[in-house]
């Protein structure tokens, strides 16, 4: 059984993974509790289910904000209690140490990109696209040189959510190779990408950042 956890660049959010041969593949999806180490009473979660990516083995997936602050002492085990019965207790010894550095991770790449640590930390919510960011940028965009000239790549790039949730601005953070599709990829996100915007410490909207990466493929 393998346990991953994944931080959002920009936000206190976790996302965590629970990959094995022990994982139904066929497993009710929504509520579920979990047991941290050094906690005394279960978190409520909602799970999602999967197929790890090269593998036949069934996932668990859920999200968790910073309540992962804490001691987590290497002697006591995560339990998950999750829908139709099932339940998994992982010893995760060296957690805590594990997390720390994922959080100075963060802060380092958020320094590199000019971002505060604080300016995500004090977040209560991350910014959450409120249309699919699968039609944000389509085949049907794909610039007809670009297409032509068989251009293609993946391009990184970061977004400032203003508080009403509109896109106030596009960075590109790893170029395809091709500023034609860098420059059409954040001209494409300004104009469709809509947020629910980020709450701050006090509850209210304020000015967040989302980074992802859009792949440009002749279809």
């Amino acid at each position: 059984m393998v346990l991953q956890i994944k931080p959002d660049i920009f936000s206190v959010h976790f996302d965590m993974i629970l990959a094995g041969p022990a994982v139904p593949a066929q497993l009710t999806e929504g509520a579920a509790n979990l047991l941290l180490p050094g906690h005394t009473l279960p978190l409520k979660i909602d799970v999602n289910t999967g197929t790890a990516a090269g593998s036949q083995d069934h996932l668990l997936r859920w999200n968790l904000d910073d309540r992962l602050e804490g001691p987590m002492p290497s002697d006591q085990p995560l339990r998950l209690d999750a829908a139709d019965g099932f339940t998994v207790t992982l010893p995760i010894p060296g957690a805590e140490k594990a997390l720390n550095a994922l959080r100075n991770c963060q802060d380092e790449v958020a320094s590199i990109q000019g971002i505060e640590a604080g300016a995500y930390r004090e977040q209560t919510r991350p910014p959450v696209p409120a249309n699919n960011p699968g039609y944000w940028a389509t085949d049907a965009d794909y610039p007809p040189t670009a297409r032509r000239e068989r251009m293609e790549g993946i391009v990184g790039f970061r977004m400032t959510v203003a508080p009403d949730g509109s896109v106030s601005d596009c960075q590109i953070t790893s170029s395809s190779g091709f500023d034609m599709l860098d420059k059409r990829t954040c001209l494409l996100l300004k104009q469709r990408a809509q947020f629910k915007p980020a709450l701050g410490a006090n509850g209210q909207p304020t000015v967040s950042y989302y980074s992802n990466r859009v792949r440009w493929a002749i279809p």
